[in-house]
């Protein structure tokens, strides 16, 4: 294989060709800025199109989708199933900027006292019957709180996550353009959750370090408006207009998660575009052991590889840009998972000279000496490596990227094993959906007051 194929493959297509649309978006949003400050409008003051005019005389979510968005239209969805030890910091946290009446959790058969802590914040609270799952739980909320009777907005809320300041600044303005309908938020890991192992921090920093990559180089891009095809908005923090949630199959059955579905139900009705900030953020838990880390993993790759077999392909752009990332995840994984037994077959003889005598692993050899430079092909894939964590840890201004990059190609190994290990589970596994979050950390929330309840 040429070294140039490998190199493309460990640094990643999609990261090659979306970066350069980031890195276009990062232009096109620099000089609108400029142009902003100097129109004669002044001041970042923006008026309406023709075609948001005539949404603004007209009526129901017509009327709505063409003006400003302010926290009022906004209600917050928080489903939550047995999350006790989490759910009080993340209500608090959000009821310092959202209104009390606009928070709603669903929990989903709770066992625990999640139900309590949530009624003691004050907050609409229902439940779940019986255990269905956070689509389900999300499809029952939306109707039994009548969101889209009473909502432009829903942000969509991980009971686990806390909002970064700016979240609304940054992403309410995108949904201006009537055209956008949701906003995909970004996610921080939570480095103040009481981990203190090398293997946790190290899990939590590659996690991390997959956040960033993956936002900066590829969902930025993704989402610039001529290329608009994101193939996740995050249900951990991000943000649908309600009038299109009717529109949506939010629960199908055989899915182990819902973010991927309701993704690529949007593209699939053409119910509008996609928006993202990096400054839409919120601060979410990790998995800080292995056992739970490769658990949550490979639930995601199911989910995703289950929505791609559920819809299918059809002949637009999102689908075109989906296939090129199914097709490398499959490749850039074979590749990382066979460079440690191409090694050892390269320099097994040298070590065990007897080995040559071995008919198979002697033709090996011979095929490997004369067709691969694996020094050339390692260092192809360890240099790339290098230079993304770098690029990360100068961007996010954090040097602990440097002190774990040892460990970060391992665990790329780990994922891509269970990147292909999900690929044939999920032509065949139905799953119910039903919740199988991390361990939850307990974490320090301020004391409450009758006052700061009452707020």
């Amino acid at each position: 294989m040429p070294t140039w194929l490998v190199v493309l493959m460990a640094f990643g297509v999609n990261n090659a060709l979306w970066g350069s649309m980031s890195f276009l978006r990062l232009i096109e949003d620099r000089l609108a800025r400029r142009k902003e400050v100097e129109s004669p409008l002044g001041h970042g003051e923006r008026q309406p199109s023709g075609g948001e005019v005539a949404s603004l005389q007209g009526g129901g979510n017509e009327r709505r989708a063409g003006r400003r968005m302010s926290l009022a239209d906004v209600a917050v969805l928080i489903p939550a199933h047995n999350e006790a030890l989490v759910i009080s910091r993340t209500l608090e946290a959000i009821l310092e900027i959202v209104p009390r009446a606009n928070v709603f959790v669903i929990s989903d058969a709770s066992t625990d006292s999640t139900v309590k802590e949530a009624l003691r914040h004050g907050v609409q609270v229902a439940e779940t019957p019986v255990n269905v799952g956070k689509a389900g739980a999300l499809e029952f909320a939306v109707k039994y709180f009548q969101l889209v009777e009473y909502f432009d907005v829903v942000l969509l809320l991980d009971a686990d996550s806390q909002l970064k300041e700016g979240y609304f600044e940054a992403a309410l303005p995108l949904l201006d353009d009537p055209a956008v309908v949701a906003v995909a938020g970004c996610a921080e890991t939570d480095w103040n959750s009481g981990v203190d192992t090398y293997i946790g921090k190290m899990l939590l920093t590659h996690r991390s370090r997959v956040y960033a990559l993956t936002q900066r180089l590829i969902k930025m891009g993704q989402t610039r408006k001529s290329t608009n095809a994101l193939y996740i908005i995050p249900g951990f923090a991000s943000l649908y207009r309600t009038s299109i949630l009717p529109q949506m199959e939010m629960n199908p059955r055989g899915l182990v998660i819902e973010d991927f579905n309701m993704t690529f139900e949007v593209y699939r009705h053409r119910l509008g575009k996609v928006a993202c900030s990096l400054a839409a953020c919120a601060k979410t838990q990790d998995p800080d052991n292995f056992r739970e880390y490769v658990g949550q993993t490979k639930r995601w790759a199911l989910g995703f590889w289950q929505t791609v077999k559920r819809h299918g392909f059809r002949f637009r752009f999102f689908w075109l840009a989906l296939t090129v990332l199914c097709v490398e995840l499959v490749v850039s994984s074979a590749i990382l998972l066979l460079l440690p037994l191409v090694m050892l077959f390269y320099f097994l003889p040298a070590l065990y000279p007897t080995m040559l005598s071995v008919p198979t692993v002697s033709e090996l050899h011979v095929i490997l000496v004369t067709n691969m430079n694996v020094a050339a092909v390692t260092l192809a894939i360890v240099i790339p490596d290098l230079i993304l964590t770098l690029f990360v840890s100068f961007t996010e201004r954090k040097i602990r990227y440097l002190f774990f990059a040892p460990a970060f190609l391992p665990m790329r190994m780990v994922d891509a094993a269970i990147t292909l290990y999900s690929v044939p589970r999920a032509l065949f596994k139905r799953s119910d959906g039903r919740w199988t979050s991390p361990t939850r950390r307990p974490v320090p929330i301020a004391a409450d007051t009758p006052e700061r309840l009452a707020s």
